[in-house]
């Protein structure tokens, strides 16, 4: 039998990931420290309680809810409220509680309660979004968690749930681009959750029926420390002791770089032989590339040279698209070759035409110098 998962049954098992589930472990995100010259009355961070009584019905409430006693923990959560009316991450684990038990209502009342008191409380918005997203209203939660964006642009919450959003809408294009924001700020802050953002990005990729790319990002996942099930490392397996293969491109500017950095001494000869010849034939052929030669910018006499002008500027037409900037390529061709020239003066020997380049350019004037060239070979 084939070692085989449909996307369909893919898509099932990454949805079971999903950070929305109360099972996923909680997040920490950053929040607003005090800005100056506020009033010392208002709340501007979370901050707990002063008051005692209240903050031993939290702890106790805290217990009820990991011992999987909801209502426990609801009277609990209410007593330290009655006792400290500010106490604000008592309302907001109130309404986790409720979100927990699938009473969306309950849940929005008491983040209202938590935001009424401070409004910029990354949690409270965070998670009234997620019962939007659950009861399927999802203008809601797009506002809300662009309202998070507003409040703490670093934190990665406000992109993942956005991208979360859009993919149940099947936005996918929108859901890749919030993810990736995720995703590279989960790598600023190191966060242990950066593993779920490369899984949702596998799903939105699943989403789009594109295989290789959920088969990389579950492989990212699991390098994150993210715990894959048995389904996703049996779709990675075959693929996690495999370097992924260049493609033609990145082949032959592979080439080159070797090319320009390797000494043209007599040990590498037979290699650079090779070497040229492969990236030679590849430019010949390609519609893509054109390089103009000028002995102004190639001193005869050095094939060598002639080849690293020609590979420097092919590189930089593959890697900058600069198929109709001729000036562009030519300017930092004539750059890596008297580059590659210096590098092996003693080799290939001393040319006048170089150092003439190299004084151009430490006079500026190179740039205008090649454009000035090019308008004549146009004409």
């Amino acid at each position: 039998m084939k070692n085989f998962i449909s996307l369909s049954m893919l898509i099932l098992l990454l949805s079971i990931t999903s950070l929305y589930s109360d099972k996923a472990p909680d997040r920490k995100p950053k929040f607003l420290s005090s800005p100056d010259g506020v009033d010392s009355e208002e709340i501007t961070g979370y901050n707990g309680t002063n008051n005692p009584e209240a903050q031993k019905y939290y702890n106790s409430a805290v217990d009820a809810f990991r011992r999987n006693k909801p209502e426990e923990a609801i009277d609990f959560y209410k007593k330290a409220i009655e006792e400290d009316p500010r106490f604000v991450e008592a309302y907001d684990n109130l309404g986790r509680v409720y979100r927990g038990m699938n009473m969306p209502d309950s849940a929005i009342y008491y983040y209202d309660k938590s935001l009424k008191l401070y409004p910029k409380g990354v949690f409270a918005n965070q998670n009234k979004a997620i019962v939007y997203f659950y009861n399927e209203d999802y203008d809601k939660a797009i506002e809300l968690y662009k309202h998070m964006i507003d409040i703490i642009p670093e934190s990665p919450e406000g992109y993942y749930g956005l991208a979360q959003v859009y993919l149940e809408t099947l936005e996918l294009d929108d859901a890749l681009e919030e993810i990736d924001k995720a995703i590279e700020r989960y790598q600023d802050e190191d966060s242990p959750l950066l593993g779920d953002g490369y899984i949702t990005k596998a799903l939105i990729y699943a989403k789009m029926e594109d295989i290789q790319n959920v088969k990389k990002n579950l492989i990212l996942a699991k390098e994150s420390g993210a715990v894959l099930n048995e389904n996703m490392e049996r779709l990675i397996s075959s693929d996690e002791n495999k370097k992924p293969e260049l493609s033609e491109k990145e082949t032959v500017i592979k080439a080159i770089n070797w090319y320009l950095e390797t000494p043209p001494n007599e040990s590498n000869k037979e290699k650079i032989k090779e070497v040229g010849a492969y990236a030679l034939k590849w430019i010949i052929d390609s519609p893509d590339v054109t390089v103009l030669v000028d002995t102004r910018f190639v001193p005869e006499g050095c094939g060598e040279c002639l080849l690293a002008f020609m590979f420097a500027w092919t590189k930089y037409s593959l890697e900058n698209n600069a198929k109709d900037k001729p000036e562009d390529a030519c300017y930092a061709a004539v750059k890596a070759t008297t580059g590659y020239y210096l590098k092996n003066k003693d080799l290939l020997g001393e040319n006048q035409k170089y150092e003439d380049l190299i004084e151009l350019e430490m006079e500026g004037k190179l740039r205008e110098t090649i454009s000035s060239i090019l308008s004549e070979i146009d004409k």
